[in-house]
């Protein structure tokens, strides 16, 4: 059985929809990010957009790896805006 952290964030296979098939931890994404074009990013608790769970946590932390990313232009991929 795996722990309920690995669980958490990986999903616990259940059913199709609670599969995670990578993670990431804010400097590899970050790396990635820059290496795709992306000047600047934020780490941001959660979104807000509806009830799923990407603000869920594990005692005080949070589980998901929420980020806003910046492109040079200045243009921004965020997802609170419709």
């Amino acid at each position: 059985m795996r722990s309920l952290g690995t669980q958490m964030m990986m999903g616990n296979q259940e059913n199709r929809f609670k599969v995670s098939r990578s993670g990431f931890d804010i400097q590899f994404l970050g790396y990635h990010l820059n290496e795709a074009g992306f000047s600047e990013f934020e780490r941001v608790p959660e979104f807000n957009l509806f009830n799923d769970e990407s603000s869920r946590k594990m005692g005080s932390t949070y589980v998901n790896l929420n980020v806003i990313a910046y492109k040079p232009s200045g243009e921004s991929f965020d997802p609170t805006i419709h």
